[in-house]
């Protein structure tokens, strides 16, 4: 009876660990809290410092149109831009630390970021509140000095939990002589969207996180153990 205790009180602790792991190893790219906004048709150049962004510092080199905490509160809109244009027109959105300056991109700006948090994180997570794509297509570059590391992927067709593993990124489009990057030890990350007419998508935020479902297995390995418990000790009733 007493070891019986001790396991149920034991894994009653472990629960609410078990639910916060995910949340408390995510690392927050960017929650779209500070306004930034370009109008697009053109190229647009800008810095934004604020809270809610990795390093401190969001910069932009945008022909899109492009909007955090305006057009939609809270969140970002990167969107084809209005007016008479054709063809295929990207933007890319730099995390490089504090320069006060869109065209610098120094591969060691954020310093030495670890993205997996002790080898906990193992994705790029994008929150998606909405989406209207038939080309949209998006770059991600992580970089360290000589070291990159890239992936390109097609935007989803509905909005959700868009994830990116680290193990899908290859060798860097822009300097391939490099070696891949450690994701224990990031100095820039970039995010380059490319969309053609009537392409837009609304995202909530970006961070790195763990998969769900290991949580999710962990807690139902726990309720499971619990439930057994339970009966067990229903059985022994008087």
């Amino acid at each position: 009876m007493k070891t019986d205790s001790f396991l149920y009180r034991t894994i009653l602790s472990l629960l609410p660990l078990a639910l916060l792991t995910s949340a408390q190893a995510d690392v927050l790219i960017d929650s779209f809290s500070t306004p930034q906004s370009a109008p697009g048709g053109a190229t647009t150049t800008s810095v934004a410092d604020g809270i809610g962004i990795l390093g401190g510092e969001r910069d932009i080199y945008d022909f899109l149109k492009l909007s955090a905490n305006g057009a939609v509160p809270g969140q970002l809109l990167v969107a084809y831009p209005v007016g008479p244009v054709t063809g295929l027109f990207g933007g890319a959105i730099t995390y490089d630390g504090i320069d006060h300056d869109p065209f610098s991109s120094y591969a060691g700006g954020l310093g030495v970021v670890d993205l997996t948090q002790g080898n906990v994180n193992d994705r790029f997570r994008f929150n998606i509140t909405s989406i209207a794509s038939t080309t949209a297509t998006l770059l991600i570059d992580v970089w360290s000095p000589f070291h990159e590391s890239s992936l390109k992927v097609n935007l989803p067709h509905s909005p959700g939990v868009f994830d990116l593993p680290f193990a899908w990124f290859g060798q860097g489009v822009k300097y391939p002589a490099n070696a891949p990057v450690d994701f224990h030890n990031v100095g820039l990350i970039d995010f380059e969207f490319v969309m053609g007419s009537g392409d837009a998508v609304v995202i909530d935020s970006v961070v790195t996180t763990v998969p769900e479902p290991s949580t999710l297995a962990l807690v139902s390995c726990l309720s499971v153990g619990l439930l057994a418990m339970r009966r067990k000790s229903i059985g022994k009733a008087p």
